[in-house]
C-alpha cells in the first residue's frame, strides 16, 4: 500500500514495546528491521521484525542474554475499548508450534483460563482473561477462524 511508511532498518521502540503491557518495565536489548507504519480503515498500526533480549544482572561471563522474543511484532490501536485483557498463547506442539513459551517472560498473571466453543481453536491456543463473558464476546467465531487461518497459512506461532 503506497500510503504505508516502510523503514528498512526501523523497528518498534523500547517504550512502545513496554506500552504494549506484555513485558515487564525493564531494560531490554532490542533490534529489528522492516518496520511498516500505516492506517487501515481507521486503525493505526505498525509492525516489524523484532529481536528482544535481556541480559541478566548476575550472570556468568559464558552466559548469553535471555531470548525474550524473536519474530514479527504487530501493534494496532483499535476503535473499541474493552474492560478486560485477553491473551492467546499458542500451545506447544510438534510442527508449526515449536520453541520457547512467551509465558516464561511475562510479568503478570494472565487471568483465568477461558474455554471457547471451537475445539480446533482450543487445540491451538491457551486462552486467558480476567473476564470470561467479555472474552467470549471478543473471541467471535469469525475472529477465531481468522486467527486459525493465519496460524495455518503462516506456519507460525501467533501470540495475541
Amino acid at each position: 500500500n503506497p500510503s504505508f511508511q516502510y523503514i528498512l532498518h526501523g523497528h518498534i521502540s523500547l517504550q512502545e514495546l513496554i506500552e504494549t503491557g506484555i513485558f515487564e518495565n525493564k531494560y531490554y536489548d532490542i533490534d529489528g528491521n522492516d518496520q511498516v507504519i500505516g492506517n487501515h480503515n481507521g486503525v493505526a498500526f505498525q509492525f516489524c521484525d523484532l529481536n528482544v533480549q535481556r541480559t541478566k544482572k548476575l550472570s556468568n561471563e559464558k552466559d548469553g542474554p535471555d531470548n525474550v522474543f524473536l519474530g514479527q511484532l504487530f501493534i494496532a490501536q483499535f476503535n473499541k475499548s474493552f474492560n478486560t485483557e485477553l491473551y492467546l498463547i499458542p500451545k506447544k506442539r510438534e510442527g508449526i508450534l515449536k520453541g520457547n513459551d512467551i509465558k516464561d517472560h511475562l510479568s503478570f498473571n494472565l487471568g483465568e483460563k477461558v474455554i471457547l466453543e471451537d475445539p480446533e481453536f482450543m487445540n491451538m491456543f491457551h486462552v486467558y482473561s480476567n473476564n470470561q463473558i467479555e472474552a467470549r464476546y471478543i473471541m467471535s467465531t469469525v475472529l477465531m477462524q481468522r486467527i486459525k487461518d493465519l496460524t495455518i497459512k503462516t506456519k507460525g506461532r501467533i501470540n495475541v
